[in-house]
């Protein structure tokens, strides 16, 4: 029976030093920096959003056009239908000495149909109007600047999503590593026990309780390889690449014991949040779109040049060039303007009240997340002392067991108890790395 006891005593000790092994083959290791990078530069949402910040772009170089002068040539090619018919009155043109009256007698010219051109070009550079233009030019690069926050938005997203993965991914590998190392210890105490059992050293319901506690590893470790590649293939695909590309992942070092402080967490919430740079861009785009609307009450004036040229067409002159001032105005609305104005100081209102909504708004969620990420300090301490614990307790049973004190169903359940322990130390640790990405979250960090 001595010799019974130390071969167990041997195949439990041997069980607590066997390395950790990766599940399948995986050719590259995968830090939490280079998965958010490759997903900042990767990321199909994040290029999108890119892709309408450039958009925006392009429209304000297109709208900055209008500050130049405006070309336009007007052709127009046709046939007459009835000919252009001319009276002159006797005299018409004046009556001079010696020659009598231009013409003589009443004149009737009547031209022929055929094919006639009418061309008009025209230069216009507009003088009033770029007061109205730099205003609509404003508002436009506002309306990228909201853009950019809004991708600066969603990378943060995209990071906090990536964040959130990699640490379920170490607390899945974790557990696949301690439940493939179970089933070792599992597999070979079933071998032993069978052994037992010839020689009625142990009872059947040892035997049955053994090979059911191994046919439980076995199934939670499928459904842990299972779920370690299905949060792979989603990591991946947040770093838009091939989702069957297969790597794993490190652990990341136990957290600080000095945190951030609140005030300073909320002072970089306030200054880096892209939500508050979009609500205090839309107060400005708000100002300068009344000053747009208000603008619409300056008549729209231009220096203008036209040319005009008559093509086939008897007794009209061939060109006819001319300078001058355009001028249109609108000079009774019936108060539509003015309404309009109103509506746009309203929408000014609005703008700023929802900046100060936003500021509270954020305010919450850093004072919210800082205190999860001090909960979470105070579980990971928690869990490494239950670690220590469920160390210390296997341990003294282990010694007990070489003079046959401990049972071997007591000393199973300290071994499943500090299974259980470290698996809710790498749970708090792994908690503890998320609540920090979201306070970073939450302050806006890049």
């Amino acid at each position: 029976m001595p010799r019974i006891a130390s071969l167990l005593l041997l195949l439990l000790l041997s069980s607590t030093v066997l390395p950790q092994t990766t599940p399948g083959s995986v050719p590259d290791v995968l830090t939490l920096d280079e998965a958010v990078n490759r997903a900042l530069r990767n990321n199909r949402t994040v290029r999108v959003s890119t892709l309408e910040v450039e958009k925006l772009g392009e429209n304000i170089s297109a709208f900055r056009t209008h500050r130049l002068p405006v070309i336009q040539i007007s052709m127009m090619g046709s046939g007459l239908l009835t000919p252009l018919s001319f009276e002159f009155n006797q005299g018409a043109f004046g009556t001079y000495p010696g020659i009598g009256p231009i013409p003589a007698q009443n004149t009737n010219i009547t031209t022929r149909r055929h094919i006639t051109g009418f061309m008009m070009n025209s230069v216009a550079q507009p003088l009033s109007q770029l007061y109205k233009i730099n205003l609509g030019l404003k508002s436009l690069e506002f309306s990228r600047d909201l853009g950019r926050e809004d991708l600066r938005a969603k990378q943060h997203e995209i990071r906090d999503q990536v964040t959130r993965l990699y640490y379920d991914l170490i607390q899945t590998q974790t557990a696949l590593n301690a439940s493939l190392e179970t089933i070792q210890f599992y597999t070979e105490l079933d071998r032993v026990t069978d052994q037992f059992l010839l020689q009625q050293a142990v009872l059947k319901a040892d035997s049955i309780d053994v090979k059911m506690r191994l046919a439980k590893e076995r199934l939670e470790s499928v459904e842990l390889r299972d779920t370690l590649e299905t949060r792979q293939e989603q990591l991946n695909q947040l770093m838009g690449r091939d989702i069957r590309q297969r790597f794993r992942v490190t652990g990341e070092r136990a957290p600080d014991a000095a945190e951030l402080d609140l005030a300073v967490a909320q002072s970089r919430a306030l200054e880096q949040r892209p939500e508050l740079r979009q609500a205090q861009l839309k107060i400005k785009q708000a100002e300068y779109d009344r000053r747009e609307k208000k603008a619409e009450y300056i008549p729209d004036v231009s220096l203008s040049v036209h040319q005009v040229s008559f093509l086939n067409y008897e007794m009209l002159p061939t060109n006819v060039l001319t300078a001058g001032v355009d001028l249109t105005w609108e000079p009774f609305d019936w108060g539509r303007k003015r309404h309009e104005l109103a509506e746009k100081s309203e929408t000014v209102e609005q703008a700023k009240t929802a900046l100060s909504e936003t500021e509270s708004q954020i305010l919450l969620e850093v004072n919210a997340q800082f205190r999860k990420v001090q909960e979470a300090v105070a579980a990971v301490q928690v869990a490494q002392l239950g670690v220590d614990e469920a160390a210390e307790k296997l341990r003294v049973a282990s010694d007990a067991y070489r003079i046959q004190s401990v049972r071997l169903d007591q000393l199973l359940q300290l071994e499943a108890g500090k299974s259980t322990a470290a698996s809710e130390y790498h749970k708090a640790l792994s908690n503890y790395w998320t609540a920090r990405a979201d306070l970073a979250k939450a302050m806006g960090d890049e």
